[in-house]
């Protein structure tokens, strides 16, 4: 399961462990709003990291120069995006 459900602005390119901690609650409570009867189910991972975002809302998929190959910036909606294009990347390389 992919739970996205908050974003901060960042300017700094670092989260702190307090910041970490607050998005991992925030998961947890917005699992549990939504399915109380899981409550007995623990996450095995979370996550509130950095992610890229681009002004056009594109994902970058390109070889710019030989041999280097580049797939990026699913601006953090692009789970089902990074996934199909990632498995494209692999294809064309």
């Amino acid at each position: 399961m992919f739970i996205r459900n908050t974003l901060n602005y960042q300017p700094n390119l670092s989260s702190t462990k307090t910041a970490l901690d607050k998005a991992k609650a925030k998961h947890r409570n917005s699992y549990l709003a939504r399915f109380p009867q899981l409550a007995n189910v623990p996450f095995e991972y979370t996550w509130g990291g950095m992610l890229g975002v681009m002004m056009n809302h594109e994902p970058v998929f390109k070889e710019p120069a030989p041999s280097v190959y580049v797939m990026a910036d699913m601006n953090g909606a692009g789970v089902a995006k990074g996934t199909y294009l990632g498995n494209y990347i692999a294809e064309f390389i």
